[in-house]
């Protein structure tokens, strides 16, 4: 099972601020005796001045007990632009670029940008939540209309909310019932392929609220289903492309 990652020490906290629709998640390091914005950026393995932009510092200068905000790094892929990774993420264009000192709209593959928020709301989505949340939607969902990618990301979401199943995307996604994982491309490895432009766009559908599969915890295939398999008994909440969405 996945171990949260969320360790407060006496230097570090992680503070998850919410708001309607979305917030901000960032990594709070405190300021310790002999720290400088250098040896922070090594610790964070990213340069000190990326650090001094994001909290808007006058030079380099730092003081004991000072609060810093990391940004969370992330790396470009195909198709990326600074608009879009601004919309995806829930951070402003003028801030990655600030942050970056960014100012060319071209982007490479492979490049890193630092973002001092990232996409977060009551599921407390991390950069790494996320691409694992649309890489399963992705793997679980090919060939599928959109409407029901968006349903597949639902049940992921209702699982979440759900006294049953446990309460974070990533927990949920990396569930297992003693050796048997709750989504299959988790075992097969099919998680592991590259989201698709409408995997993305569909689980930022369902993190907006709109829920396609109406309040579904699970999904099968009919045609791939056995008569006898116990999912058959779940109450059929509707039927998208060739997945049956249940409670």
């Amino acid at each position: 099972m996945f171990v949260k990652r969320l360790i407060a020490t006496a230097a570090t906290i992680v503070t998850l601020f919410a708001s309607a629709g979305a917030a901000q998640a960032s990594t709070i390091r405190t300021v310790l005796p002999g720290d400088t914005l250098w040896k922070i950026g090594v610790e964070y393995k990213m340069p000190f001045e990326v650090i001094s932009r994001t909290n808007g510092l006058i030079g380099n200068a730092i003081n004991e007990g000072q609060h810093l905000r990391i940004p969370e790094r992330y790396v470009v892929r195909s198709g990326d632009t600074l608009w879009l990774i601004s919309q995806r993420f829930g951070v402003s264009l003028n801030t990655i670029r600030q942050v970056n000192n960014e100012w060319d709209s071209n982007l490479d593959v492979g490049q890193v940008l630092y973002l001092p928020t990232a996409l977060q709301n009551m599921y407390q989505l991390s950069i790494a939540d996320l691409d694992l949340f649309e890489r399963l939607v992705t793997a679980e969902s090919v060939g599928e209309p959109w409407a029901g990618q968006v349903a597949v990301a639902n049940v992921v979401l209702n699982r979440v909310k759900s006294k049953d199943f446990p309460n974070t995307v990533r927990d949920v996604i990396l569930q297992y019932y003693g050796t048997i994982p709750a989504f299959s491309p988790v075992q097969d490895g099919q998680i592991n392929q590259q989201a698709s432009a409408s995997a993305k766009e569909a689980v930022q559908t369902a993190l907006k609220g709109y829920d396609y599969s109406r309040g579904a915890l699970f999904f099968y295939n009919p045609n791939k289903t056995s008569l006898t398999n116990w999912i058959r008994s779940r109450p059929l909440t509707t039927v998208i492309g060739n997945h049956a969405f249940a409670r």
